[in-house]
């Protein structure tokens, strides 16, 4: 009798979820956060509004010092939770698919909480990292997410093809396979083939163009400067 009770119990809840259009989430995967505004940084530091750093001739926030939210930040969701309510201040599109937590870094009792940005679940050198204190409170927020990325990520130049270019530039093999990264430089967004070389000199890694192959950046081991 129990079991047949059961069976009709699933069928006039499977009825009610075809008829309303509901679904099975959960209360915390439907969770309604509340974006936060320069004022309410202003209110979360006791009416003083926190040193705030810009890049270079934009309105876009690199830096502040202060208290960025009321969340208690005691693991990475926590974390990711406070990038979402200041994803209005930092124009982050979709904290949740765009950042990838990556480490935290013990500091003075807090911690460093980094994570890394993707684009179409590609890698980018973009970054966010928050900090905080013992007790859990935002000290710190450091932005280096790139916003409004709109590339393709159809590379047309293979990763064997950029390895050549990069080899014969520099005159050392390649030491892994390339990897496709989304590269932001000059206030330009590129999709590039991050190539890393067998050599001990500068540079050791080389980015290339995905689409006409030119070397974007390098990057590697800085030589000490004698003294």
């Amino acid at each position: 009798m129990k079991k047949r009770y059961i069976v009709m119990a699933a069928a006039v809840l499977s009825a009610v979820i075809t008829v309303c259009g509901c679904s099975l989430e959960s209360a915390d995967e439907k969770e309604i956060v509340t974006t936060l505004s320069m004022s309410d940084l202003e209110t979360l530091n006791g009416g003083k509004m926190p040193e705030i750093q810009y890049y270079y001739d934009s309105d876009r926030i690199s830096l502040v010092y202060g208290k960025v939210s009321d969340t208690k930040v005691n693991n990475k969701d926590d974390a990711l939770y406070v990038f979402k309510e200041l994803s209005g201040l930092l124009n982050i599109s979709d904290a949740e698919s765009d950042l990838r937590f990556s480490v935290r870094n013990p500091n003075k009792g807090g911690g460093i909480y980094v994570f890394d940005q993707y684009y179409k679940d590609i890698p980018t050198n973009g970054s966010i990292s928050l900090s905080v204190d013992s007790e859990g409170n935002t000290t710190r927020l450091l932005n280096r997410y790139i916003p409004d990325i709109d590339i393709s990520v159809e590379p047309e130049l293979s990763a064997e093809d950029a390895a050549k270019k990069a080899e014969k530039k520099y005159n050392a093999k390649n030491r892994e396979d390339p990897k496709l990264l989304v590269y932001y430089i000059d206030k330009k967004v590129k999709l590039v083939w991050d190539v890393k070389l067998r050599r001990s000199d500068y540079p050791d890694e080389v980015f290339v163009d995905a689409f006409n192959g030119d070397i974007v950046a390098e990057d590697g081991p800085i030589s000490e400067v004698e003294q």
